[in-house]
C-alpha cells in the first residue's frame, strides 16, 4: 500500500523532471498534464485495493466506463473509530470491522495527501496567474479540487481556435512523409482527431481514411500492398479497415527487409523508411505545356481549401494561407512559368480546354490571396506567407522560440526554417 509520504515522493520526483509551462497554458500543455497526473495516480497502491485514485481527475462517466462503480473522493472526514461496530458485537466481528475502517481512513488520508500534493505540483509547473480564480481570500487553493484545478485550466487556454485546428489539418497532410512508421503515424492522425473534437470542430473517421491514403499515394508508399486498398469498394474504406491493411503493409514490407539483410535498426526511421516506402519519384519539373493535367490535381485540394475558408472569418483565411505547406516548391515554380507562357504567347489561337482551366486557377488564386498575402512579409513563427499587418512584433499566435525583432532581411525562429519562401512573391508580383 502506498502511504501519503511515498505519494507526495511521487509528486515531488515528478515536478524534478518536469519542464515548467512558460505563459499561459495550450491544448497540447493541459492534455500532457492530464496524462502524467493520470499515470501517477493509477501507479498507487490503495488500501483494500478496491479503487483507482485517478478517479480524482476522471470524468464520473470516464471512471465509471473503466472500474463498474463511481469513485467516492471521501470529502466528509471519518470518526477515529466506526460507530457502526455494536457494543455487544463479538471479538471476530469486532475485529474485522475494525480493520476495515482503518484502511478507510488509511484511504482518506491518502486521498488527501494527494490532492494537496497534486495541487503543489500544478502550482510548481504552471504559473500561478493561470490558476489565481479559483484561489480564496481564506482558504487559499487548500479547498480546490484536483480535477477543478485541471478543468479550469482546460476551459482557459489556448490552441482549439478554428485556426489551430485549420492548421493541423493541413500539417497533417505532410505527417506521413516526415515520419512514414505506421503506428506513429496512426495515433498521432488520431491525437489530432481528440483535439479537434475537443474544439468542436471534428475532424470524422471517413476524413482520416481520406488524408491517410492520399499521403501514402503521393510518396509512393506500399506500391505492392497498394492494389489491396485500391480494389476496395468506397463503402469499405473505412479508417478501420485502413488501419489493418497499413499495418498489414508494413509487416509485409518489415519481412522483405529481413529477407534481404537490409532492414533498417529502427522500422521507419529515416534513410531506411524511404528507400523501402517509396517508388522513385514522378518528375515534376515543367513541361512547356500549359495542358498539364497532373497541375490541376495537384492543385484542387488546395483551392478546395482556400474556397472554404473565404466563407469564413479572415483570421481563418489568414492561418490557412500561411500555414498550406501543400503548396511546394514545384507548384509555385509552375505557376510562374505558367504566366511566363502566357505572357510570351498572348495571341495563341484557340486554347485548349485544359489552359482555360489552369488559367482559371490562376485567377482563383490571385483573387483568394489579394491582399491576404504581402510580398516581402515575414513572422518568426509563420515565416514568408502573411499579410501586410502581420509582421514578428505584431504576430498574435507566436511560438516558443519566437523573435520579435526577426524580418524578411533578417529571418529568425520556427518560420525561417519551415515556411520557407515558395516564389510567391513573384507569382503575385507578375502578370497582374
Amino acid at each position: 500500500m502506498t502511504t501519503p509520504e511515498e505519494a507526495k515522493t511521487l509528486f515531488s520526483d515528478l515536478a524534478a523532471t518536469y519542464t515548467a509551462i512558460i505563459g499561459q497554458p495550450t491544448d497540447d500543455d493541459v492534455k500532457q498534464l492530464r496524462e502524467c497526473i493520470t499515470n501517477l495516480l493509477q501507479s498507487i497502491d490503495v488500501p483494500g485495493g478496491t479503487c483507482c485514485l485517478s478517479g480524482l481527475i476522471d470524468t464520473e462517466a470516464t471512471y465509471i466506463a473503466n472500474h463498474g462503480t463511481p469513485f467516492d473522493p471521501m470529502t466528509v472526514p471519518l470518526a477515529a473509530y466506526d460507530p457502526a461496530i455494536a457494543v455487544d458485537a463479538s471479538n471476530a466481528i469486532r475485529a474485522r470491522a475494525e480493520r476495515t475502517w482503518t484502511a478507510k481512513r488509511e484511504l482518506q488520508r491518502l486521498i488527501r495527501a494527494v490532492e494537496r500534493n497534486g495541487r503543489l505540483f500544478l502550482l510548481h509547473v504552471v504559473e500561478e496567474t493561470w490558476l489565481l480564480p479559483l484561489k480564496s481570500e481564506t482558504t487559499f487553493y487548500n479547498q480546490v479540487a484536483l480535477r477543478d484545478m485541471l478543468n479550469h485550466l482546460a476551459t482557459n487556454m489556448q490552441g482549439l481556435e478554428a485556426t489551430d485546428i485549420i492548421s493541423l489539418s493541413v500539417d497533417m497532410q505532410n505527417w506521413w512523409q516526415d515520419d512514414p512508421r505506421v503506428p506513429e503515424y496512426i495515433n498521432k492522425l488520431e491525437e489530432a482527431q481528440k483535439k479537434a473534437n475537443r474544439a468542436n470542430l471534428p475532424l470524422t473517421d471517413a476524413w482520416l481514411a481520406a488524408t491517410a491514403s492520399l499521403s501514402l499515394l503521393t510518396t509512393g508508399s506500399f506500391p505492392k500492398q497498394r492494389t489491396d486498398w485500391d480494389s476496395l469498394p468506397p463503402a469499405s474504406k473505412t479508417w478501420a479497415a485502413w488501419k489493418t491493411w497499413a499495418r498489414t503493409a508494413q509487416q509485409t514490407v518489415e519481412r522483405e527487409q529481413r529477407a534481404t539483410n537490409a532492414r533498417a535498426d529502427v522500422f521507419g526511421s529515416a534513410s531506411m523508411a524511404i528507400v523501402y516506402h517509396q517508388t522513385t519519384p514522378t518528375p515534376q519539373a515543367f513541361t512547356g505545356s500549359a495542358s498539364s493535367l497532373s497541375f490541376q490535381d495537384q492543385f484542387s485540394s488546395g483551392m478546395d481549401a482556400l474556397a472554404l475558408a473565404a466563407t469564413n472569418d479572415k483570421t481563418v483565411l489568414d492561418s490557412l494561407l500561411a500555414t498550406n505547406k501543400t503548396l511546394s516548391d514545384s507548384i509555385a515554380k509552375k505557376l510562374t512559368n505558367l504566366e511566363s507562357l502566357f505572357t510570351k504567347n498572348p495571341t495563341t489561337a484557340a486554347p485548349s480546354t485544359s489552359t482555360t482551366n489552369d488559367a482559371r486557377l490562376i485567377a482563383q488564386l490571385k483573387a483568394a490571396i489579394k491582399f491576404k498575402w504581402a510580398p516581402g512579409g515575414f513572422c518568426s513563427t509563420h515565416g514568408y506567407g502573411v499579410s501586410a499587418d502581420h509582421t514578428s512584433a505584431s504576430c498574435k499566435n507566436k511560438k516558443p522560440g519566437h523573435i520579435d525583432s526577426a524580418t524578411r532581411a533578417n529571418p529568425a525562429g520556427h518560420g525561417a526554417v519551415k515556411h520557407i519562401n515558395k516564389g510567391w512573391d513573384t507569382f503575385l508580383t507578375v502578370s497582374k
